[in-house]
């Protein structure tokens, strides 16, 4: 005890705080007795409210200080905090009724003992609460009084700012340590009194729990209109009744007894953390206070509450991944060390968690953090918060439209609306197939009205006449025309030629009359793709009645086998394309029409055919409608990004529904990327990467390098990683995947005014059936624009569910519609996640490559010190390394890239 001047007078931070009569000297007297070894007598004794209003709302909290002279004759200033149940008119029959106080005693006295003990027995000493000094426990009253905190420097942060990086850090830290004690402390000692498995949500307070929602439900919703909210009323379509706020607590109460389960704080937020500091301003010491709400259940709870409520809001958001991989190293050291025997939670079963439980998000946001980021006020008190009548209404007011609290929720609904957190879309659909269609309608009227010269009405023929005439004007073009090809160093097969494309012709220009001029180039600059050669075929072609036309097509080729076609050759994916473009993709297009609508998927194929010990195909040439890819190194931003994800949402819709109609797909689509032959060759891939991807690592500018490297796969890691991928969960929602949707597989052209009109796919090479989740993993990763890849990253995989959920009910999907949250998890699931760790290790790397002439899969695979050499070049290329130092981080933090979980 630090002794204190006598002089200062102390600040009573709530003059409204009724202190009970029966706190005075002789309550303190056996206390002070047991406490100061020296004591003698009280010479002064005044007791003053422990906090300010609004910082506490389920007890009465109390300062006491009390100068004392000790047997030497000298005074001590010493101070503990008291704490004790509510008045009867402050709230304390509904607060009582919750069993709190029995719950922190026991706590105190017995819990929480157990758990610093265990940790001394395993060679460390650790704190987790203040000692609690005295406790007074009768049937009407129980009474805490703790060590004095302030004494030792210890503080709350200002809850209003909430807890920066640092400090979450350590609370994470700490609150993984009570949670591995308290799971090793029921292995040990059996189930907790049954006190810890109430939750505040069950029957008996049902009516009280709906009533204050009652109350409350009016203002609140009028207060979300004052907030300044983009699309408000669309969130408040997807707001609870309070019936359905307490079924869906109930539910996320719910204990499952085979996952993994914690005794949770349950009251985990800034003004319930006390820290002190070192002389130089870091963290030293963390405790937790008002361990009151105990509740054993998933540890999603206090992971909830704690970061929705503490975290500062430059953080609260775009660090969440973070901290929940802070915790989970953190509670995954303290479990090894107290001899934990179950099997550890890995980092992506934590995140599954979180989804899983997510309800607690908002339901914290909507509930306590309404009080938690109320400014001081007189009135802010729990009797006056469960009142009824105009004067609370307007107190409750107040608290939903203060501006911290609607600053938060404006941070905090589209997070949760990403996640699937929010009231159930799936019927609440609000961007219908109908209003889609409405929108690309009107997004091309609006391009032609910004050309018209008169207010005369653009009707569909109009429309119609103009999209043909800027056709005939591109398809027409002068034979004269400069023909630009993007890769001289790529070898044209001789066997292309004019003689192999007069049968294509004839269908396709039965007005032909002969070729005069015939030239095939490259489509494509290198570095654009990998498995196949893409040419361009330009035709001078003389019509029967006497004029000329330009035409092209685009003709797609296996590659030579000197230059990586035999692995491709191997990989059946040439077979596998000729079934798409032949069967499915036709199919696909037709399922649309027959619903009414008209899509298009992927361009027209003219042609296969099979020769010369290889699969080709002829396509229109898209770039005649002025398609083009978007620069893979500048990426596609949010617009390129959402009509992508629309298209794919297309193709996957209308893929499940095949299926479901007309039964699975050939063996040959179990298989994509990886297949269960191609193990050696998966190995060999993988292993002549490794020998420069860590070395690389170290030069991204990653902060703290080494943990990254370290965890870097081992062979053995890949390959399991690699077989969890042949998997696919039946009772998850499945499609065929594109297996390869990155941004040079797919083309955009564009109307007059520069928006986008038509996307279409191509390449359909490695289709697979499995989750969506994979083609989102790989797509996104891969193709947005780096200033969005990461921010917009759960946005997109909402985008993408709206419209697929729009074209299963356009085309009538029999089963179950997935839901935004079960799509969200299946992003973390270990059967999916091997797609973003190929597409940075693989894809990535040579994407961003700028175009060379060594940019190509024979360079990337060979297997030797120039192998090497070209790999480091793209591993260590600027551009990808700007990407990789957030990206890496990124999966990390989220348990993607857990791969110790393949062993």
């Amino acid at each position: 005890m630090s002794p204190n001047s006598k002089s200062e007078k102390p600040v009573n931070p709530n003059e409204h705080l009724h202190i009970p009569k029966w706190v005075n000297e002789d309550y303190f007297l056996p206390i002070l007795q047991k406490d100061v070894e020296t004591f003698d007598k009280i010479v002064s004794f005044t007791p003053i409210a422990a906090t300010a209003p609004g910082e506490n709302y389920t007890s009465i909290m109390i300062r006491v200080i009390v100068v004392i002279l000790l047997k030497d004759g000298s005074e001590q200033k010493v101070s503990y905090i008291l704490k004790t149940m509510l008045e009867a008119d402050s709230g304390a029959d509904v607060i009582n009724g919750m069993g709190l106080f029995p719950k922190e005693r026991k706590m105190y006295e017995v819990l929480v003992p157990q758990f610093v003990k265990l940790y001394k027995e395993a060679g460390i000493e650790i704190e987790l609460a203040p000692k609690c000094l005295h406790v007074d426990a009768t049937a009407e009253l129980i009474t805490l009084v703790f060590e004095d905190l302030s004494r030792q420097h210890f503080k709350n942060i200002d809850r209003l700012k909430g807890f920066d990086l640092p400090h979450m850090r350590h609370v994470l830290r700490k609150l993984a340590e009570l949670h591995a004690a308290s799971v090793v402390a029921r292995e040990l000692n059996g189930p907790y009194d049954p006190l810890y498995s109430l939750s505040m949500y069950n029957e008996q307070s049902r009516a009280l729990f709906e009533a204050l929602g009652e109350m409350r439900q009016s203002m609140y919703l009028k207060a979300m209109r004052q907030w300044d909210l983009e699309n408000v009323e669309k969130y408040i379509a997807q707001m609870w009744s309070p019936l359905e706020v307490f079924e869906e607590a109930m539910q996320v109460n719910k204990v499952d007894e085979t996952e993994f389960n914690v005794l949770n704080h349950g009251d985990c937020w800034s003004n319930n953390i006390m820290f002190n500091y070192k002389d130089n301003g870091e963290i030293d010491r963390t405790l937790f206070v008002d361990l009151q709400i105990g509740k054993w259940g998933s540890p999603a709870q206090d992971l909830w509450y704690l970061i929705t409520t503490s975290a500062s809001l430059d953080i609260k958001v775009k660090e969440f991944d973070h901290f929940i991989q802070i915790y989970h190293e953190r509670l995954a050291e303290c479990l090894k060390l107290l001899n934990y025997s179950k099997t550890i939670p890995s980092l992506r079963d934590l995140h599954i968690m979180m989804l899983k439980y997510g309800f607690w998000g908002p339901l914290t946001a909507m509930g306590v953090m309404v009080a938690t980021l109320m400014p001081t006020d007189k009135d802010a008190n729990m009797k006056m918060m469960m009142a009824p009548g105009p004067e609370a209404d307007a107190m409750r007011y107040r608290t939903f439209i203060n501006p911290y609290y609607a600053r938060a929720m404006k941070l905090l609904l589209p997070f949760f609306e990403n996640k699937g957190l929010l009231k159930s879309a799936v019927t609440l659909t609000t961007f219908t197939f109908k209003s889609f269609t409405i929108y690309i309608l009107f997004v091309k009227r609006k391009a032609f009205d910004c050309h018209r010269t008169t207010e005369t009405k653009v009707t569909k023929s109009v429309e119609r006449k103009v999209l043909d005439r800027e056709y005939r004007r591109y398809s027409m073009a002068s034979p004269t025309e400069k023909i630009v090809n993007p890769n001289e160093h790529l070898e044209i097969p001789k066997w292309i030629n004019e003689e192999y494309f007069q049968q294509v012709l004839q269908k396709d220009e039965p007005e032909y009359k002969k070729i005069l001029n015939f030239k095939p180039v490259a489509a494509i600059p290198p570095g654009e793709n990998f498995t196949s050669i893409m040419l361009r075929i330009h035709f001078d072609l003389q019509m029967k009645d006497g004029s000329t036309k330009h035409k092209t097509y685009v003709f797609k080729t296996m590659l030579a086998e000197e230059r990586g076609g035999k692995e491709i050759r191997e990989g059946g994916i040439f077979d596998k394309e000729l079934m798409m473009y032949q069967t499915y993709l036709p199919a696909f297009e037709e399922l649309y029409s027959s619903a009414g609508e008209k899509i298009q998927l992927a361009p027209k194929c003219l042609q296969t055919d099979q020769r010369e010990n290889g699969i080709h195909f002829v396509f229109e040439d898209l770039g005649v409608k002025k398609f083009k890819n978007v620069d893979r190194i500048q990426g596609l931003d949010l617009e390129h990004m959402k009509r992508s994800l629309h298209k794919l949402a297309e193709f996957h819709a209308a893929a499940a529904v095949y299926a479901e109609q007309k039964g699975p797909y050939p063996s040959q689509f179990e298989e994509g990327f990886i297949g269960r032959d191609k193990v050696k060759i998966h190995e060999e891939g993988f292993l002549v990467k490794a020998r420069t991807y860590p070395k690389a690592m170290a030069l991204w500018g990653l902060e703290d390098p080494e943990k990254y490297i370290n965890s870097f796969p081992t062979v053995q890691q890949y390959l399991k990683m690699c077989e969890k991928n042949l998997e696919t969960d039946p009772l998850a929602f499945n499609t065929l995947t594109h297996g390869d949707f990155w941004s040079s597989n797919l083309m955009c052209n564009y109307l007059a005014n520069g928006q986008i009109d038509e996307v279409i796919m191509v390449d359909f090479q490695l289709c697979k059936w499995g989750s969506p989740a994979q083609d989102l993993l790989f797509f996104i990763t891969l193709s947005a624009a780096s200033d969005i890849k990461l921010k917009e990253f759960d946005n997109f995989v909402r985008i993408y569910w709206e419209r697929l959920v729009e074209c299963l009910k356009l085309l009538k999907y029999q089963k179950s519609l997935p839901k935004l949250r079960d799509l969200q998890t299946s992003l973390y699931q270990d059967t999916n996640t091997i797609y973003a760790f190929i597409a940075v290790s693989n894809h990535l790397p040579v994407i961003q490559f700028p175009s060379d002439k060594e940019s190509n899969l024979h360079s990337l695979m060979r297997d030797d010190e120039e192998g090497d050499k070209f790999r480091m070049r793209t591993f260590t290329n600027p551009s990808f390394c700007r990407l990789m130092k957030e990206i890496y981080p990124f999966f990390y933090n989220r348990g993607i890239f857990n791969f110790i979980d393949f062993e």
